[in-house]
């Protein structure tokens, strides 16, 4: 793993000069102000002490409390989802924080531990990337969040393993039946103070355990019900994780402010006080409104200054202030009508009514609304804080959905396209479809694949696959089902078109035979008009560019929020990770031409780089670029002092992606093609 890609999270701002200089690259982070303004996009690792003695607001709290813990189940997953793997490190053995229940995260699955004797960042460095400690996948991520990261999962973690042992003292064979319940006795005994010490030993969880205790002692113990013993933890687990709710102060995340804001409605606007201030502790800007008419004006404004806010939160049923007469407009009036303008937008409903009925209303016209209850944010710290992270991550992906737009096709995009695609996200039927497209894209590109990985030649000249028919149809209402069924297809054809071009480094002319005529075998597509060449290419550039809006060298800008995500989850590619070789490798290309500005000149004659070269205006955006410059560099130099330069900066290139290990677009492929060509020009010199 790359050292710049990890980041330490220490105690003490004057050791930072003395960890940089020990650790070399690595990010060091000393307060709660560094962290809020680290970019954790490209974060591949973690390293925390455990001894921190700053807390989420930066004020210093006694080391005793191993505050690091405590901030990478709060804030590193709970707040900011992160799947990256930990490494916690102390001057304490490890042997000193398992005494705690409260600990168990550091040994769940994407954590470890090392004590400081000595500090060796070679010895940390190696736990990541050989296979020691990994990032969490999905379903691991889900268990970490919900069993170690809040009280109510570790409660019952503890339940869990009591039950465990008592299973087992019950089937132990050799031990008389006395000494059997004297020790299931002992073993829930240890449990309940286990979750007693979780509750921080409240009179209440105290007075419970004592409760329970004595309920066994006198109603099994006496009777020696061996059955009733193995179920009663089982029987009381809902009764203790309740105290959760009851004891537990759900800690105020790590504010960070937020680029975008949130609109809440409702004529009583005193009344969502906590869940306001839940909201600003999660660094959300709201702007708070109590009558339609006045929200209208503020959605108008935000129109005109770019669409900054990103989840509107309205209360159902609005009265005019003071009375209990409706206003004009209602809350869902308000949301249905934002629905229909040409703005991205989360929908929120927040009222005291019945979820089922507001489900239900909202269905009717075809409105994605999230449904929450007054009663229940109102009653419970934890649900308004679930409530708070839930709003973050509706305004982040719509945050992230304004500025993944395609940048190709801009025409088309946004008098056709975007119409529908605003239509698409806010429809019920938005995760049906996704889950659709995703299948399909899917498999289809997985066929492609099977027949171009066969080894007979023949297969690819007989195989034909479904193409996509009428992707050209203008598009023009949102109410034609025709139309919809159009541009659903349009998505699919995008997300098929840019894994075959960007992950298996597909012809442009390749991928417009497979999805408009369903050929796999493009040579046809030359015997079409031999003498018109410019003819095919417009053909093919006016399908991908100007049709499906894709275009082939802005990768991976200009893909849509919900590609992403399918080419991570679905494929295994993470496109950002690719974005960040491309970027070393783009800091590497323009350090050699700034030492070695000769080779300019020697750029600008080859004419397929002769636009990105000139003028020092080096721009790598695929790994097909990367793969052009070492192609252009083997075939065109001659020179012996400029293979020298060559060599130099094919190496240094062939240096960062070997590094990259966790990037898939990467392949070996195309590590092999770049050594090859250094081999290549060795022979020149």
């Amino acid at each position: 793993m790359n050292i710049s890609n990890l980041i330490i999270i220490w105690n003490n701002d004057n050791l930072k000069d003395l960890l940089r200089l020990q650790y070399g690259a690595a990010n060091i982070i000393c307060s709660a102000k560094e962290l809020n303004n680290h970019n954790l996009s490209f974060v591949q690792g973690i390293i925390v002490l455990c001894e921190l003695n700053w807390d989420e607001h930066g004020h210093d709290r006694l080391p005793s409390e191993f505050y690091g813990i405590e901030l990478v189940k709060r804030y590193f997953r709970t707040l900011k989802h992160l799947h990256v793997p930990v490494l916690f490190v102390s001057v304490m053995p490890k042997s000193y924080f398992e005494t705690s229940p409260k600990n168990m995260i550091l040994d769940a699955l994407g954590h470890s531990f090392m004590q400081l004797e000595p500090l060796q960042w070679n010895i940390w460095k190696e736990q990541f990337g050989h296979g020691n400690l990994l990032p969490l996948n999905e379903i691991q991520f889900a268990d970490i969040q919900s069993n170690y990261c809040n009280l109510g999962g570790q409660i019952g973690e503890v339940a869990h393993r009591t039950k465990g042992r008592i299973a087992n003292l019950i089937h132990e064979p050799e031990i008389d039946r006395q000494t059997k319940f004297l020790n299931i006795y002992n073993t829930l005994n240890t449990g309940l103070s286990e979750i007693c010490q979780l509750l921080g030993n409240s009179i209440v969880a105290l007075g419970v355990r004592d409760h329970l205790l004595d309920e066994f002692n006198k109603g099994i113990i006496l009777s020696q019900d061996l059955t009733r013993a193995g179920t009663f933890m089982q029987q009381h687990e809902e009764v203790l994780r309740a105290l959760a709710d009851e004891t537990e102060v759900t800690p105020l995340p790590i504010a960070v402010e937020r680029p975008w804001k949130a609109l809440v409605l409702d004529d009583e606007p005193a009344s969502l006080e906590l869940i306001i201030d839940a909201l600003h502790a999660n660094g959300v800007t709201t702007i708070v409104c109590s009558h339609v008419d006045q929200s209208q004006i503020v959605i108008e404004e935000d129109e005109k200054n770019g669409n900054f806010i990103s989840v509107l939160i309205s209360d159902y049923r609005l009265f005019e202030p003071g009375t209990t007469r409706h206003q004009s407009r209602q809350g869902y009036d308000f949301l249905l009508d934002t629905a229909k303008r040409e703005r991205f937008t989360s929908f929120v409903a927040l009222s005291g009514l019945g979820r089922q009925f507001l489900l239900e209303s909202f269905r009717k016209y075809n409105l994605r609304v999230e449904v929450y209850s007054k009663d229940d944010l109102r009653s419970s710290e934890r649900a308004r804080q679930v409530f708070a992270e839930n709003i973050v991550q509706l305004g982040e992906e719509i945050h992230k959905t304004l500025v993944a737009q395609p940048v190709v096709g801009l025409a088309r995009w946004k008098t056709q396209l975007k119409p529908f695609y605003l239509a698409y996200r806010n429809s019920v039927r938005y995760t049906q479809y996704e889950q659709n497209i995703r299948k399909s894209a899917r498999r289809y590109v997985l066929t492609v694949k099977n027949i171009f990985d066969d080894t007979d030649p023949n297969r690819l000249q007989l195989s034909v696959v479904t193409p996509f028919p009428g992707l050209r149809t203008e598009l023009k209402s949102v109410e034609n089902k025709k139309h919809v069924d159009v541009f659903l297809k349009i998505l699919e054809a995008r997300r098929i078109a840019i894994w075959l071009l960007v992950t298996q480094e597909f012809d442009t002319k390749t991928v417009y035979a497979i999805i408009n005529d369903g050929n796999l075998d493009s040579s046809y597509l030359n015997k079409e008009d031999p003498k018109e060449k410019d003819t095919i290419k417009g053909k093919v550039n006016g399908l991908l560019n100007t049709d499906l809006c894709i275009s082939t060298k802005e990768f991976p800008e200009g893909l849509l929020v919900e590609e992403v995500a399918w080419l991570k989850y679905d494929m295994g590619i993470d496109i950002y990770d690719m974005r960040i070789v491309l970027s070393q490798v783009h800091e590497h290309f323009n350090e050699c031409l700034n030492r070695y500005p000769q080779l300019l000149q020697v750029m600008a004659q080859w004419s397929e780089l002769e636009e990105d070269f000139i003028n020092n205006n080096l721009v790598l955006v695929s790994v097909g670029d990367v793969k052009r410059v070492a192609r252009c560099m083997a075939e065109k130099i001659r020179d012996v002092q400029e293979v020298k330069i060559a060599i130099q900066m094919l190496q240094q290139c062939l240096t960062i992606l070997e590094k990259d290990n966790n990037c898939l677009l990467i392949s070996d492929d195309l590590k092999e093609y770049v050594q090859s060509k250094i081999n290549i020009l060795y022979k020149f010199n």
